[in-house]
């Protein structure tokens, strides 16, 4: 290893012998000494910082594979690759940033610069023809999947507010998150002391985030961090109907909403969209309800959140009765649904708040692709190899006993449509039967409930079990109700509630439904 400014560079990943191994991982050296084995730390790599601290880089392995006969075997690894070429003038980096986005740069942080890629080891003789196949196969999947990379670092005297990253052009940029990709970095505060110490990094081999822009089977990815002098804000739009982050270009903030209370005898919900119609997710609760929803949701500098009301099967209001204001540093949303015309805006109270950090990375990610209320989907798409474990609270208001489940969805490459076993997501008999045929009961066992029960079930995943799940139910009758407006009926049969917090209604229009979606609600949460 040498040494750059006050960083340890670890030059661990060298080969120079050619056989497509590590030199320094087969000799068991410690490149960046850490204390620990390069051979143990294929996924991390702790380092010095200028300000005599530590950091650390830490990927998360998505998936560890093998071939049938073991002689072949694939992991996702990590190699720390020390400063950037321009880590150390900062001054053409605040300047390259000022530049770019016309913010007011203090300070940048050194640019630790890491590599990620499958790694192929061979365990005795295997066929050449195999051996490539097995290759291509675990590169494709590298290439396809989003990869989650952690950067955690020492709180310093520096208070940093953004992350930023070259271009790879001799410029510089902030790097958000975008909830439509699911890509770019999110600012954490580790230690709940409202101070940045972390960053969680979504990245994609040849997207936005990979220096070189190339699908090659690796991501190269400089990452550093920016003080600026002044951080994102969020206020009330000039009609006070809506929300605006003002801040730079790539800045954001993340709005945690909170529903408080519904005193209606409708079910109400509101979509949350911004001025230029881009669906960001949906809050709601049912009516009278105790168990109220709770979304976290992205917006960048810039965008303004409007609101649009969903109340049971009513048809959506674009310019719902609400009255927001600035309460104790953040907003109240009151609504009047106008079903009793009551005007007592009780029928939906939310809190909103703002903060630079996410509050619960692991579950954005899982509840990403529920963008409006119709949208019963999980993004379980990223389990650590290592596993993880759900956890299903369900509480039932129904003389129904249903049977609740999850079915694993194919995702068309060209329109992003969702299928079962080919048969795409349409009112259709076909679909229905290839759900009920193809579903998934998590922890194992069916699960049933009914009458007015609380009820809790865990499921533990492996990599197997990657994917998008829709959430079902079936009623005694043989009724199929899950995502879209997919029932024999033709109506929206499950709502969204908050993140992955799902409501539905499990009688058919015909059959005189209360459209309350309160008979069987459902919280899935990451287990601690």
């Amino acid at each position: 290893s040498k040494t750059v400014g006050s960083f340890i560079i670890d030059t661990a990943n060298s080969d120079l012998d050619n056989d497509g191994a590590d030199d320094n991982i087969e000799q068991g050296q410690d490149g960046n000494n850490d204390g620990i084995p390069d051979s143990d730390q294929a996924s991390v790599a702790t380092f010095s910082t200028s300000n005599g601290g530590k950091a650390t880089i830490a990927v998360t392995v998505l998936e560890n594979s093998s071939s049938p006969d073991g002689s072949l075997q694939a992991s996702t690894d990590l190699f720390f690759q020390g400063l950037s070429a321009n880590a150390e003038t900062s001054g053409d980096v605040i300047t390259g940033l000022e530049q770019a986005t016309g913010q007011n740069v203090i300070a940048v942080s050194d640019q630790p610069s890491f590599l990620l890629k499958p790694q192929v080891v061979v365990t005795g003789p295997v066929d050449p023809g195999t051996q490539a196949a097995f290759t291509n196969s675990v590169n494709e999947r590298f290439s396809d999947a989003i990869q989650q990379v952690d950067f955690y670092f020492e709180e310093g005297a520096q208070v940093w507010n953004s992350l930023f990253k070259p271009d790879g052009k001799g410029g510089y940029f902030f790097f958000g998150y975008n909830p439509q990709t699911g890509l770019g970095g999110m600012l954490l505060d580790r230690n709940n002391n409202s101070i940045i110490d972390g960053a969680r990094l979504f990245l994609k081999d040849g997207e936005l985030g990979d220096l070189d822009g190339l699908r090659n089977g690796e991501i190269q990815d400089p990452v550093g961090l920016a003080a600026l002098a002044a951080s994102p804000t969020l206020r009330l739009s000039d009609d006070n109907r809506g929300l605006v982050v003002d801040g730079g270009v790539g800045t954001g903030l993340w709005l945690n909403i909170d529903a408080l209370s519904a005193a209606a005898s409708w079910q109400n919900t509101l979509e949350l969209v911004t001025r230029d119609g881009e669906q960001l997710g949906s809050i709601g609760a049912t009516a009278n309800s105790t168990n109220l929803g709770s979304k976290e949701i992205y917006l960048e500098a810039g965008q303004e959140l409007r609101f649009t009301q969903s109340s049971g099967n009513q048809n959506d209001n674009i310019d719902p009765n609400i009255r927001l204001s600035s309460v104790n540093g953040g907003f109240r949303l009151l609504l009047d649904d106008g079903g009793a015309d009551d005007g007592d805006f009780n029928d939906l109270v939310l809190n909103i708040t703002s903060s630079l950090t996410a509050q619960d990375p692991n579950a954005i990610v899982m509840a990403r692709l529920q963008r409006n209320s119709s949208d019963a989907l999980l993004d379980l798409t990223t389990i650590p190899a290592a596993g993880t474990k759900l956890n299903f609270s369900i509480l039932t208001n129904s003389a129904y006993n249903n049977r609740f489940g999850l079915v694993k969805l194919e995702v068309d490459a060209i329109t992003g449509g969702y299928s079962v076993n080919g048969i795409a997501a349409s009112n259709s008999d076909a679909f229905r039967n290839a759900v009920r045929d193809n579903l998934t009961n998590p922890g194992g066992s069916a699960i049933t409930a009914g009458g007015q029960t609380a009820s809790a079930t865990t499921w533990n995943l492996t990599t197997a079990d990657q994917g998008i799940y829709a959430a079902v139910l079936i009623n005694p009758n043989g009724q199929v109700f899950t995502f879209g407006a997919t029932a024999s009926d033709g109506r929206q049969h499950e709502k969204v509630l908050g993140d992955s917090t799902f409501g539905f209604e499990d009688l058919l229009a015909s059959q005189r439904s209360d459209w309350d979606f309160n008979d069987f609600k459902v919280q899935v949460s990451f287990a601690v």
